[in-house]
């Protein structure tokens, strides 16, 4: 598996597990945290027009999208911005 930084990593490799577990402290603490569980708050905001997206899928629309129940994508921007941050991936 080859990772942000363009190093292959096997699936049992510490790194992996480090940034696995990061994911899920990301997402316990955020459920912890008691905040809103929506792509779109206070703080955060999605730049997209979500209405495009009503009925594409049948039974939904653009406010099922914007939730995020189990704070899977506020964990994921997190992981991503640690991948974008190490110095690998900025100077490389």
């Amino acid at each position: 598996m080859e990772n942000a930084w363009g190093e292959f990593l096997s699936v049992d490799d510490t790194e992996v597990e480090q940034i696995y577990q990061l994911f899920v402290q990301s997402m316990e603490g955020k459920r912890a945290s008691g905040e809103e569980a929506a792509l779109e708050g206070e703080y955060e905001s999605c730049n997209i027009d979500w209405n495009q997206y009503d009925d594409v899928i049948e039974g939904y629309s653009s406010s099922d999208l914007i939730k995020d129940p189990q704070h899977a994508m506020s964990a994921w921007r997190t992981v991503l911005v640690y991948l974008m941050s190490n110095h690998k991936y900025l100077h490389e």
